[in-house]
């Protein structure tokens, strides 16, 4: 046999072997369950249902359902054509580009008004009252201390117009202002332009005083009063205390008087707003009359004071409506018991058909001083109203206010 019939012999052997081999049952057994594994691995395995992940699964199913149906971010915009001015339609504001925003909770009805709504009922607080304004403009109003570095004058003129202006739409006859210094200028039924005008067109003089004009002011509102009619409210704005001195006892003599013709705590009120720094006598004088008045015979403690550090902190309407509020109701009272000790109810000057009151501190007027041109003669209508020498009196719905005011520039009296 050749050497190569005994090779191909021998893999014949081989392969013969190899067949047997792979036959065998355990091995096709093992064979099939190799597959089967591998089949397996590549197949997707079973969801073993369990109470935890069942839960699971669903809140996470229904979060993927949220995610295409998420809203957008909601960006506020003001719209103001959405804004009711106090009528009956009433829009919600709507953000911008979201159609889809839910509509099912409760409205923010939203308006331009309620952000002036307590300011208009403060507003109307003064309105309820006859004000009046009596204006220092002495020549230490020229001082320039006042915020924004302008001048006592300029400040309360710039005070007094905004003040007319937010009264002006429930004060239709306008107000009444009184510019003094030696004298004085009524000026009755002023406009806002008006008020403006006189701050602008008037000089300074030398003097204070304050008596003259406040006791015709006062005559005028109890000769005029009748049943139903507003309260008075007089603003007093001033720097310093009256002058010459006999001023400041006179003007508290007739605060004192003015307490015991008034039916009503209420009735009149009187407001000192003391401007500038530089003035201790004049802060003591007004602090004097917010709270010993009644000490010194009032019946009523009808007279307040605002500082000068509360009227730059507020500005001189909030100010008025602040102190109108806090004093009201606690401060005017009855104290005729307290009367009785303190003033002599029995003079009466049938002249001035005013009460004379005498209070235990009159001292002022002992015969030695010298007679006052202004003060001491007073010619008295037939209202019982007095009027003064260095008084005058403008009627603007009668009269534009250019002409009143070539007639206030004239050359000032002398003050003696």
């Amino acid at each position: 046999m050749s050497g190569w019939t005994k090779l191909a012999a021998f893999n014949l052997v081989l392969c013969g072997l190899a067949s047997g081999f792979l036959l065998q049952p355990g091995h096709a057994q093992n064979r099939t369950e190799m597959k089967e594994q591998q089949s397996n691995k590549t197949a997707k395995s079973p969801f073993p249902l369990q109470a935890e992940q069942s839960v699971l699964s669903r809140e996470r199913l229904h979060l993927e359902d949220k995610v295409d149906t998420v809203k957008p971010k909601r960006v506020f915009s003001l719209d103001t054509s959405n804004f009711s001015l106090g009528g009956a339609t009433q829009k919600r504001l709507l953000p911008a580009k979201s159609p889809t925003m839910d509509t099912s909770s409760t409205p923010f009805h939203f308006r331009v008004t309620n952000f002036s709504l307590e300011s208009s009922k403060n507003v109307k607080l003064l309105a309820d009252y006859n004000m009046e304004l009596i204006v220092d403009r002495s020549m230490s109003m020229r001082i320039p201390d006042c915020p924004g570095g302008v001048s006592r004058w300029q400040w309360c003129g710039d005070q007094a117009l905004n003040l007319a202006t937010a009264l002006s739409p429930y004060v239709p006859n306008g107000l009444t202002i009184v510019p003094f210094a030696t004298e004085y200028d009524v000026f009755e039924h002023a406009t806002t332009q008006n008020v403006d005008d006189v701050f602008n067109g008037m000089g300074l003089q030398f003097g204070t005083r304050l008596f003259e004009p406040l006791s015709e002011r006062l005559d005028n509102y109890f000769a005029r009063y009748t049943a139903g009619a507003k309260p008075l409210l007089i603003v007093v704005i001033t720097d310093g205390i009256p002058s010459p001195p006999r001023e400041s006892t006179l003007v508290r003599q007739e605060l004192i008087a003015t307490s015991h013709k008034m039916i009503s705590p209420n009735q009149v009120t009187v407001i000192f707003c003391q401007i500038g720094h530089d003035d201790p006598a004049g802060q003591r004088f007004l602090v004097e009359l917010d709270e010993r008045l009644m000490t010194m015979g009032a019946r009523y403690q009808f007279v307040h004071t605002i500082t000068f550090d509360r009227l730059e902190e507020m500005q001189l309407g909030p100010a008025l409506i602040k102190t109108m509020k806090d004093y009201a109701a606690t401060k005017l009272q009855n104290v005729d018991s307290i009367n009785k000790s303190k003033v002599n109810l029995t003079h009466i000057d049938t002249d001035f058909h005013v009460l004379r009151v005498e209070p235990e501190w009159r001292g002022f007027d002992n015969g030695t001083r010298r007679p006052d041109r202004f003060a001491d003669s007073p010619h008295v209508d037939a209202c019982g109203i007095r009027h003064f020498a260095n008084g005058r009196y403008f009627d603007l719905s009668k009269m534009s206010i250019d002409q009143a005011l070539s007639t206030v520039n004239q050359p000032p009296l002398p003050d003696r």
